[in-house]
């Protein structure tokens, strides 16, 4: 007969509480299987149920094959059957690292980060075991029914669109009647439960910003741009004048966070390396944390919207645990995330990734300070609990060519990055740089506000990706309003594949509604992708050929991120090309992002151009 824990059995520690509905720290242990922790006696009695199925004797679960996570991310037992048998014989360890039981050696207290990973080493395990078998049809079924697959691929679904694809169209041709090409798409569209009312937003860009020059005696507008990164990745050129950066962002979240930020750069509140955990780590140190306090407080004095001013006060008195941070990392894991270990060379570098996805602690190792989670990156008045934070990661926003990789990757990243933010320290203090954030939603019906940046003068205005939630004719006429005599713009585009036939290998996939799956009859589709797959490897020897932190095994490469990196070089001019067709331009130049192993997506594309001047 299973009997209730006595509190004699519990042990001192600290962790987080294993009651999933709970946020405070677990200080008891189970002193039975010393795996489980609880902040109270009544917290462990509610999860006894569940946890007695699990908990016994002391042992190294690590060495366990039978040892099930609590997230399967919906595989059942016979798919954990069929891993532990891989395990066992060896199958998939000679091309797959065993990042799990690394991570484990260096944690061994993360039962659930272990899980987490476990997880995500096993669906590699199957993925790489079900290719490796030539079982493509099982492959294409994973990604779920033919409808939900369309859904996602073309980000809506109607019987005009099945009806268009049944057509057989050309590769390369362009959807117009495209819901999205005629309305517009709503942000975020797909991103999150549809029948969620939470609005998402960001504290770090999620796409890769590359090295650019700020003429001094010029401005420059970012429209969209979230966090400082955009700035920080400049090279100021020039022998006289200032250079002028206007952010514009309809995200009062975003840019409350750019002006901590950028205060706490201004002053000498903190040092370089607190600045770089209050901007991307979930952790910070107490003197951080102090700095953050005051930079608040002060902000919250000269601040004349209400709200931000209501953000600011709020962050200035709130602290939060390092643990309940970590809660709020892992609720917003995503499994592309992870994937990721399994591209990194050597065992340092996974195990310190896998640490910082499960954590986000980043640049807080050297410190001998009491550490606490980052409240500004979780955390805001209740005026705001409609909002969500989304996943992020540090790595979105990084361009790897420009980080001198060494021999760890987090060590090149912080030293790069420090390098970037002494100098963006020493241009804002000898003025060089004069930066002014502002909190407004901008479309082609902002005259007034459209008018005032054109008054700027603008030698280049960069609009992240709003071209993706606009309509082309929209978005040119509101870029027309802003421009002057040879204003560059540039933007990039993340969703352009859902309006072109041929960009997702399951365009060359018939569907069969009547069996709810898409079929390859012929065999037609793997041997286009196996031409695909050779494109793929090419561009990725190209790209990040030369960083030795980095390895990518055909064998463990998903066969549609795959096929769509390689058919974003094939495609994305051609939708470039349906973009601009009623656009005079003196130049336009785009091309597909370099390939990164920690990218958001594989399919953006970027895109810069100039106007003909009027007559």
């Amino acid at each position: 007969m299973d009997r209730k824990p006595k509190k004699e059995d519990l042990e001192s520690k600290k962790e987080p509480c294993e009651n999933p509905d709970c946020v405070k720290s677990g200080e008891l242990r189970c002193s039975r299987c010393k795996c489980s922790y609880y902040c109270s006696k009544e917290c462990q009695q509610l999860c006894w149920k569940t946890h007695k199925k699990t908990c016994k004797k002391e042992t190294d679960f690590l060495d366990r094959d039978d040892w099930l996570p609590d997230n399967s991310y919906d595989m059942d037992d016979k798919s954990y059957r069929l891993s532990s048998m891989l395990d066992l014989s060896g199958i998939g360890h000679s091309i797959l690292p065993q990042y799990h039981l690394e991570y484990s050696k260096k944690y061994p207290s993360d039962r659930y980060g272990f899980g987490l990973l476990r997880d995500n080493y096993t669906s590699n395990q199957l993925q790489a075991f079900t290719k490796a078998t030539g079982n493509y049809d099982l492959l294409f079924a994973n990604y779920g029914r033919w409808k939900q697959v369309l859904l996602k691929r073309w980000c809506f679904f109607s019987e005009e669109l099945l009806d268009y694809i049944m057509s057989d169209p050309a590769p390369g041709s362009i959807y117009e009647d495209h819901h999205f090409l005629k309305h517009g798409q709503p942000y975020g569209y797909l991103k999150s439960d549809a029948a969620s009312s939470k609005k998402t937003y960001q504290s770090l860009r999620n796409t890769a910003v590359h090295a650019h020059s700020f003429e001094r005696g010029k401005c420059y507008v970012s429209i969209g741009f979230v966090d400082l990164h955009h700035i920080l990745m400049a090279n100021i050129t020039g022998e006289e004048g200032l250079v002028e950066w206007h952010g514009y962002d309809s995200s009062k979240i975003c840019v409350a966070r750019a002006k901590l930020v950028l205060e706490l750069i201004s002053s000498e509140l903190c040092s370089t390396q607190q600045i770089l955990q209050v901007w991307f780590s979930s952790f910070i140190s107490s003197g951080a944390q102090r700095a953050v306090e005051n930079a608040c407080k002060h902000l919250a004095t000269k601040e004349n919207d209400p709200e931000m001013r209501l953000i600011f006060k709020f962050w200035a008195k709130n602290k939060i645990s390092k643990d309940y941070a970590r809660i709020k990392v892992r609720k917003k894991l995503g499994i592309a995330s992870m994937d990721v270990l399994k591209r990194l060379a050597n065992t340092r570098d996974r195990v310190d990734y896998a640490n910082y996805i499960l954590t986000g602690e980043v640049f807080i190792e050297d410190t001998n300070e009491e550490i606490v989670g980052n409240s500004s990156m979780f955390t805001l008045p209740e005026k705001f609990e409609d909002h969500e934070k989304c996943e992020e990661n540090i790595f979105h926003t990084v361009d790897l060519e420009e980080v001198q990789c060494g021999r760890n990757l987090f060590e090149s990243l912080e030293e790069y990055l420090t390098e970037k933010l002494n100098i963006l320290k020493e241009s804002i203090q000898k003025f060089l740089l004069v930066i002014s954030l502002h909190a407004e939603h901008l479309d082609e019906n902002q005259f007034e506000t459209l008018e005032e940046i054109k008054e700027l003068n603008p030698h280049r205005i960069d609009w992240s990706n709003l071209p993706d939630y606009m309509r082309i004719k929209d978005f040119f006429s509101m870029a027309k309003l802003c421009s002057v005599s040879n204003t560059e713009h540039t933007f990039h585009l993340l969703n352009w594949y859902s309006k072109v036939f041929g960009a997702s290998l399951f365009d060359y996939l018939p569907p069969y509604p009547d069996t709810e799956c898409f079929i390859d009859t012929h065999g037609r589709t793997r041997m286009l992708y196996m031409v695909l797959e050779r494109e793929f490897m090419d561009l990725v020897e190209r790209d990040i050929g030369q960083i030795d932190l980095f390895k990518t095994d055909p064998k463990l490469l998903d066969i549609i991120n795959t096929s769509e990196r390689a058919l974003s070089d094939r495609y994305f001019g051609m939708y470039v090309d349906f973009m601009f067709k009623n656009v005079t331009v003196k130049r336009c130049k785009s091309e597909p992002e370099p390939y990164s192993p920690f990218s958001r997506t594989n399919i953006q594309g970027n895109v810069r151009f100039v106007f003909e001047d009027e007559k």
